[in-house]
């Protein structure tokens, strides 16, 4: 049997939390957020996009004109502003859980989950999409990288492997969710 076939949206999920996705950039937050989406009926909010889509700037120019503390300072707004929704997912930016506030906002209406992919699986993601204004070059990235992962994995709720297909990863993230609800 097709395996997306199980995938059809699942009615059965009636959550009273958001589900927010986390981790470094390139384990598929973005995109799981909308497949999830899909799944579970739920609004996708991506944080890049929604300061971009507020600011009128994309993340990068916003890095290059105003610099990170002031991206910071959007991203903190935004994430308050999201916590106060109910029913959603969150894809939050790599960096956002760096933010000891922009946790205790996350956590407040919803669970974290963390899509937590290797290094190898990151850099074959990105590909050198160096339109992402921390992307300098690999070797800055696995700096980055390990100078996360602690924070990542003490702010998750749940941690998902996020080294497999967007829809297995939909179907860990659910799994889990309807261990919540027993």
């Amino acid at each position: 049997m097709d395996e997306s076939i199980n995938l059809i949206k699942d009615s059965s999920i009636n959550l009273d939390f958001n589900i927010v996705l986390t981790g470094f950039m390139g384990c598929g937050k973005t995109s799981v957020g909308k497949f999830l989406a899909q799944k579970i009926g739920f609004k996708v909010f991506d944080t890049d996009l929604y300061i971009e889509n507020e600011t009128g700037l994309t993340v990068s120019n916003i890095f290059k004109i105003y610099g990170e503390k002031y991206f910071r300072v959007l991203e903190k707004v935004c994430i308050k502003n999201l916590s106060s929704l109910s029913k959603i997912i969150i894809s939050t930016g790599g960096g956002a859980i760096l933010d000891n506030d922009n946790v205790k906002s996350l956590k407040q209406n919803g669970k974290i989950f963390l899509l937590d992919a290797n290094f190898s699986t990151i850099i074959s993601r990105l590909n050198s999409d160096f339109s992402r204004p921390l992307f300098k070059n690999k070797d800055s990235i696995k700096k980055l990288f390990y100078e996360r992962k602690d924070k990542y994995i003490r702010t998750a709720d749940f941690i998902i492997d996020a080294n497999q297909s967007i829809e297995q990863i939909c179907k860990d993230i659910i799994s889990k969710i309807k261990i919540i609800k027993k």
